[in-house]
């Protein structure tokens, strides 16, 4: 979908969505053979934005070929992103809620919110559905406590302890020194099984084999590697993270 997007309608209602479709006069696509029924919520040039109805107690608001907010008479609504979080999916979203909702993109992840109770927000393509939405104590289904990653200190500092021995051999060989590290005689997917090996099991290396070790990180790809580089991809690769809960809200930007 294109960035940048923006709409020169507004849509809160079911009622709102059910009056604009019904006095909207469908574009013309009798000359290319089709009948689309395509109804603009805007501008009659926007057709991917349109109004659509599904029966005469459901429509929804269209941003090309996904339902993003669609509204039940009896007071449901659903939001889709379809998969295209992105910026236009959420300008689009945000016009169409209904009054005191809104749409946000934040940390890659398209949320819907109302400043009074609640914020969600979406997962693939499964929809959010709120029953009864006008309603102080409206359901929500399809709900998905927000969570972050997090980086796990003490298992990392514990992981990265059985690397000192190695990064302080290499640091001393190639910046200290400022010996030209050997390029290893066997073959490339050598080298990549002493470096997985390596990062699994480094208890079983002992210090006459460092040697070897290094020169299967130091010569990784085209130009190769500084020690800088390699105490970075270790440092990277033996980080331990966790998945912590947030509370509700708390992704919001205040």
């Amino acid at each position: 979908m294109a960035y940048g997007c923006s709409f020169n309608f507004r849509v809160a209602s079911f009622a709102q969505l059910e009056q604009l479709y019904n006095e909207t006069k469908p574009i013309n696509e009798r000359s290319r053979k089709t009948d689309r029924n395509i109804r603009p919520l805007g501008s009659r040039t926007q057709k991917h934005a349109r109004a659509e109805k599904i029966d005469d107690n459901t429509y929804a608001c269209t941003f090309y070929d996904t339902r993003c907010v669609t509204y039940h008479r009896d007071g449901k609504v659903e939001f889709n992103h379809g998969g295209w979080v992105s910026q236009s999916t959420r300008s689009f979203m945000d016009v169409c809620m209904p009054w005191g909702w809104g749409a946000c993109l934040i940390q890659s992840m398209l949320h819907v919110y109302t400043n009074s109770t609640g914020h969600y927000y979406i997962i693939g393509n499964v929809p959010l559905v709120i029953s009864d939405i006008n309603k102080d104590d409206y359901a929500v289904i399809n709900a998905v406590t927000p969570t972050k990653r997090k980086v796990n200190r003490e298992q990392s500092k514990e992981a990265r302890a059985k690397f000192t021995t190695f990064l302080t051999f290499a640091r001393g060989f190639m910046d200290v020194l400022s010996m030209e590290v050997p390029k290893p005689e066997t073959s490339w997917w050598e080298w990549d099984r002493v470096r997985r090996d390596f990062m699994e099991r480094p208890d079983n290396f002992s210090e006459d084999k460092y040697l070897d070790v290094l020169a299967a990180f130091a010569h990784q790809g085209y130009h190769g590697k500084t020690y800088t580089q390699i105490h970075r991809q270790i440092m990277n690769d033996v980080t331990v993270y966790e998945r912590v809960e947030l509370p509700l809200g708390s992704l919001q930007k205040r």
